[in-house]
């Protein structure tokens, strides 16, 4: 038996383009956005008005910056071409515990003890997963046995990674926006 080949042409596969949306615009809901400079999708939806206020009404959102400072945010600087931008960032985990869990930091890789984030985001987070069951229980199939992302999975880890950022002041625009996921 020869090599079969067939007289119909296959196309060559085309990349979608991305989105062509106006980088200081937020996104809009209901849309499916794929990304410009790496592989990623995202879906925007809108928050039910009561989800929003239980977790805008949090007591941490009403702390100074030197409060935040003592529950484990650190100040630091994501742009620093614009004054009067403050920009701090806390690693956290969002599992139903609330003391410190042995992590890593993402920003450097350095083991640190990761504090619990504040308990209404812990409450979100475990109704997510609780939520989404079915398909975070399908995810450490994605990987090979006994790997380390699999095994995170696999210890319901989904979603608990959290890196919270608060920002104020002057706004980033235009060229000093910057995207990542």
């Amino acid at each position: 038996m020869g090599n079969l080949q067939s007289s119909k042409k296959i196309p060559k596969y085309k990349e979608p383009e991305p989105e062509e949306d106006d980088p200081c615009e937020p996104l809009q809901a209901d849309g499916l956005f794929l990304g410009k400079n790496g592989l990623f999708s995202m879906k925007a939806e809108h928050m039910d008005e009561d989800l929003l206020q239980f977790l805008s009404e949090d007591s941490w959102l009403q702390k100074s910056d030197e409060e935040m400072l003592e529950i484990g945010f650190r100040k630091t600087v994501d742009n620093p071409y614009l004054e009067n931008h403050h920009y701090s960032e806390g690693y956290f985990h969002g599992r139903r515990e609330a003391h410190p869990l042995p992590s890593l930091n993402p920003r450097d890789g350095q083991y640190m003890n990761k504090p619990a984030a504040p308990a209404r985001i812990r409450a979100f987070i475990q109704a997510t997963q609780e939520k989404n069951k079915e398909l975070l229980d399908k995810l450490p199939g994605c990987f090979e046995e006994n790997s380390p992302m699999g095994k995170l999975f696999e210890n319901g880890n989904a979603l608990c990674d959290l890196s919270i950022q608060t920002r104020y002041g002057s706004g980033i625009v235009r060229e000093h926006l910057n995207w990542h996921v």
